[in-house]
């Protein structure tokens, strides 16, 4: 199974392409590896998951002009 290959059949396909390195709890950490072995989904797709509802839970977070910015360069948001 790749990284890079989402396995949720209830999404449309991404790669996962970008990379970051974030330092959290360690017990946030030790459930992510469990989660991932008991769902054979990658590490990286569960974060990418849980930041991208993180993200929509918390638009307030982000300069109002961002995603009018966004929207108008690559059409996404």
């Amino acid at each position: 199974m790749s990284q890079n290959k989402p396995q949720n059949p209830y999404r449309e396909p991404f790669a996962l392409t970008g990379t970051i390195t974030v330092t959290v709890e360690k017990e946030v950490a030790e459930y992510l590896k469990v989660m991932a072995e008991h769902t054979k989904i990658p590490e990286g797709e569960l974060v990418n998951t849980a930041m991208r509802r993180f993200i929509s839970a918390h638009s307030d977070y982000f300069p109002r002009e961002f995603f009018k910015k966004k929207r108008t360069t690559d059409g996404n948001v």
